[in-house]
């Protein structure tokens, strides 16, 4: 059986349509890159190649959303909401229970050679002024506390985890960031 995944078409900021590819296409694309080449026709392989890579991004976030588990801390997982932009990809998934939400995000900026990612770093050491807190997969998260607004930070291999709520108390969105399999993520990224 063929894992079927979505795939990305058209140009877009945020949201295209999808529709289904397997990795055998994504591997003929790079053969059929490969055999342009060899015949000098470059322009077209770089778009057999680019269509490719595609296919490949679009493996790794179905990969990415497989290790969100579908409870946390009593939480129920919802739909996903997956957005890319300008080398920056976005992964939310919103747990509930009852009337109660947390926003389970993870955002990753187009690894190290990114001026955003800079950005971003640079973003969380000037913004830490709230509480260090210990997570799973030896991480340490910064816990900022604001009125009804819980949110919770780590950096993971280059993404970015948020945990986020405003309907669920403290202690609930600590349960579900020391819950979160940050070392699943940590083996998925170092190819474990």
């Amino acid at each position: 059986m063929k894992k079927t995944i979505g795939l990305v078409v058209g140009i877009s900021l945020f949201s295209t349509p999808l529709i289904a590819v397997d990795v055998s296409e994504v591997r003929e694309a790079f053969d059929s890159a490969v055999s342009l080449a060899k015949e000098g026709k470059i322009a077209e392989a770089i778009k057999e190649a680019e269509w490719g890579m595609g296919g490949l991004k679009e493996l790794d976030r179905e990969a990415r959303k497989n290790l969100f588990p579908e409870k946390l801390a009593g939480f129920a997982g919802q739909d996903f909401s997956d957005q890319s932009a300008m080398g920056v990809t976005v992964i939310e998934r919103i747990y509930s229970k009852g009337n109660k939400d947390i926003k389970v995000s993870l955002t990753e900026i187009g690894g190290s050679n990114n001026p955003l990612a800079g950005m971003a770093a640079l973003g969380q050491m000037f913004g830490q002024t709230s509480n260090q807190i210990r997570l799973s997969g030896r991480v340490n998260g910064s816990k900022n506390v604001q009125g009804n607004r819980v949110e919770i930070t780590a950096s993971v291999q280059n993404q970015m985890l948020s945990i986020s709520s405003s309907t669920a108390s403290e202690e609930e969105v600590v349960g579900v960031a020391k819950e979160f399999p940050i070392e699943a993520f940590q083996a998925y990224y170092s190819g474990n």
